[in-house]
């Protein structure tokens, strides 16, 4: 579960934030779990830092001019009902994550199989400026360098392979 600038998010808006192929989407889709009522709708900036302030967000982070944060009370909630949770988080927030719930937290780095190649699937998902490209592969790069700190590493070579590896 990721919020996405503070904006209501939907199953196919998964589809557009990730730039995934239809293809893609669909084999993903039927494990996709997303509760309407249980999304925040939008929030303000002194909103979400009140939220913050009272720890009810575990982690967030601010990337390409988006907050993204994941709220406690879902987490605590679905943990609690003995569900299992994917979380996409960049690195900081997979570190706190998995310092606040060392026995249930399991880290994957899922890796380009090259920075090029990378670059190539972020223009070919969507028109990107190349400001935001080279800020994106900044980040990026930054985070392989860290793989090696993840439970598991999955490489992302092509997506069958990639989500068998995922499910292994």
């Amino acid at each position: 579960y990721r919020e996405k600038g503070g904006k209501f998010i939907n199953k196919s808006d998964l589809q557009k934030i990730y730039g995934l192929k239809k293809q893609q989407y669909d084999v993903l889709e039927p494990y996709i779990k997303i509760k309407e009522t249980e999304n925040p709708v939008s929030l303000s900036k002194k909103e979400f830092e009140k939220l913050v302030s009272a720890k009810k967000i575990l982690e967030s982070t601010r990337y390409l001019g988006y907050y993204y944060a994941t709220p406690r009370d879902f987490v605590d909630k679905e943990l609690s009902s003995g569900r299992n949770l994917a979380l996409c988080l960049d690195a900081r927030g997979a570190r706190r994550i998995a310092r606040l719930y060392p026995r249930q937290a399991v880290t994957i780095f899922i890796a380009p199989p090259s920075i090029e190649e990378l670059r190539k699937r972020i223009r070919d998902r969507a028109p990107t400026r190349e400001s935001e490209l080279i800020k994106r592969l900044r980040v990026a790069k930054r985070e392989v360098l860290g793989a090696h700190k993840y439970d598991y590493r999955v490489l992302n070579d092509n997506f069958k392979h990639a989500l068998k590896g995922l499910k292994d």
